[in-house]
This record gives C-alpha cells, structure tokens and sequence, in this order.
C-alpha cells in the first residue's frame, strides 16, 4: 500500500466540511478582505516575488496569498480546541496545494511554505508553528484525494451560499452533480467521508433542492481545484482591488521620491546660501535673501500668513485625495 492510499484511507473528512470551507470564505469575502490587504499585501509582495510573471498573475496570486495569511491569523485566534485546530489546518494544507500548483510554486513541504510566509512577514503577526502539529503534508495530497476535496469544498460553498440566501439555479444543479461525484468515491475512504456525504444529502433534501424551477438547469462543472467559490466566481474578481492598491502603491512612491527630491534639493541650497554668507565675499550679495527668508519665517505668527498657508494646505490635500483610487472594495460576485 502507498503513503498516498494509507493517507486517502485515514483522511478524516467530517470535522473539516462544511466549517473550513464556510469560515475560509467568509474570512475572505468582500466586507472582511481590506483589512488583509492593509496588513498582508507587503508580506505577500515579498512572499510571492519567484512566481509573478506578469501584471495579470499579480492580479490572482495577490488575493490567493493574502487569503492565506488571512485564514492562517483565523486559525490562531479562534480554533482552540485540538479537533477544530486539526481540521483547519488540513483544510490550510489542501489549500497551500491549490496556490503551489496554479501558481507552479515550488516548495519541499508545508513546513518549508509556512516557513516562507514567516520570513515574508517582517512584523510576525502570527505564530506561523499553529499549523505545525502533525505530520501530514500537503505533498501526501494525491490527485485522487485532491479532486475529492475539491468537490466537498464545492458543495460547501454553495451550502454558504444557501446560508447567505444567494442560491440560483445554476449553484444547485452543480450541488446535485458534485454530490453524484462524490457518491462513487465511497468505498475509498473512511467512514468520516460517509458521513460527510450524508451531511450533504440530507442538506439538499431539506433546504437546497428546495428551489423550484432549477431542473431544467444545465450545468457545466469545473474539474479544477479551487476554491468552493469558484463554482460560479471568476478568479478575477480580486482584479479592481489589487489594480487599485498597486496603482496607489505606485503613486505612494513616485510621491515620495519627488518629496525627498525637493527636500533634497532645498537642504543643498541653504548649505550652499550658508557657506557664501560665512565663508566668502558674497555675503553682502546673499544677506538679502536671508533677510527675506528670516522674515517669511517670522511671519507664523501673523494671521493672514496662517490662513494662507491653512488655504494651500487644504488645497493640496483635497487635490492628493482627488488622485488616489476611491474604492478598495471589490464589486459583488456570484
């Protein structure tokens, strides 16, 4: 028998859907992910620099990391007990496998990418070992037990959707397909899986499959690996807010650098105004503009030059805001 069947045999199924699968995409929705990006998308930058081609990769591979490090803070705060702590990180591991063979990122062990993400993260917010406390590996994840779990997280997330009342025909008929699926995969796994599958059915019997109209419904399933919200959501749909926030971090720069610039600039002009006043014989050609400058600063004190200089500031900052992207929030998907 290989590592990978005795992993199938022993996977335990039950204590992972449909909660990981629920709390992974709530974490993840719209309403909750500018507080991720805020505090991960540095990290996540630094993490995911070998894999970035191109700006439409930066646009996907953003929003998967960052969904990540997001999950992984879950896992830290809220799942105390040992079951529940188990069950979510295997649902991390399945995870971690989905992101390393999208985005073709290579790495040794789950140990190693945990690893990763720490170092990426200068200010450790989290205790990256929280997911160190067995041996499985996502690498012990065969083919088979994948697509297993890619349908479970599946039919998860349209039990979220049924949860938050955006069913549509469409998320039901998948719902009916994916359990069809499932149902041939009995026999290979343990009675954690017959159990979950039961879970499920029951589910459709009293709620789901409660919809009128949907049977004539035709459904186009998805065989890859994604997430249960990819049912009917486009990877894409991170798009506008990682455009936006990696134009702002952009503009955030070239704004820097022209301030550093002047600032440059205007400390070699007083050195230099400096040294001819002190040292040389132009003193009585710059003292002049010292006067001048002396009695600008001398002006703080005078209301007119407050208000003025209140006025300018008001401007600068209304027309800075008038730059910056209006919306960090991406736009409503189903």
């Amino acid at each position: 028998m290989t590592i990978a069947s005795s992993v199938n045999s022993q996977y335990n199924f039950k204590d992972m859907f449909p909660k990981c699968t629920e709390a992974f995409n709530s974490l993840t929705d719209e309403t909750k992910l500018k507080s991720g990006f805020d505090k991960f998308m540095q990290p996540c930058i630094k993490f995911t620099t070998s894999v970035i081609k191109d700006r439409a990769t930066v646009n996907k591979i953003l929003f998967d990391c960052i969904s990540l490090y997001i999950y992984l803070q879950h896992i830290e705060q809220n799942e105390k007990e040992e079951v529940n702590k188990i069950a979510s990180c295997n649902y991390l591991y399945y995870q971690i496998k989905i992101f390393t063979e999208n985005y073709r990122y290579e790495c040794a062990s789950t140990r190693e990418f945990l690893k990763r993400m720490k170092d990426a993260d200068i200010r450790k917010t989290i205790d990256y070992n929280i997911c160190d406390i067995r041996k499985d590996d996502f690498k012990e994840i065969d083919e088979d037990l994948h697509l297993t779990l890619s349908y479970l997280d599946k039919v998860s997330g349209v039990s979220y959707h049924a949860k938050n009342g955006k069913l549509s025909c469409h998320l039901i008929n998948a719902f009916e397909e994916y359990l069809k699926l499932l149902d041939k995969s009995k026999s290979k796994y343990n009675t954690s899986f017959v159990e979950v599958l039961k879970f499920f059915n029951d589910k459709y019997k009293t709620h789901i499959g409660k919809l009128p109209n949907c049977a004539s419904a035709n459904v186009e399933l998805k065989h890859s690996t994604k997430s249960g919200t990819d049912i009917q959501v486009s990877v894409a749909r991170n798009k506008e807010m990682t455009e936006e926030i990696i134009t702002a971090m952009s503009a955030g720069c070239t704004q820097g650098m022209r301030t550093g610039f002047v600032l440059l600039c205007f400390s070699i002009i007083i050195i230099i105004i400096f040294i001819l006043y002190k040292y040389t014989r132009c003193s009585s050609f710059v003292q002049p503009s010292i006067m001048k400058l002396k009695r600008m600063f001398m002006k703080n004190e005078n209301k007119d030059y407050r208000d003025t200089m209140d006025s300018f500031e008001k401007f600068y900052q209304d027309s800075t805001i008038s730059r910056r992207p209006i919306s960090y929030i991406p736009k409503d998907y189903k």
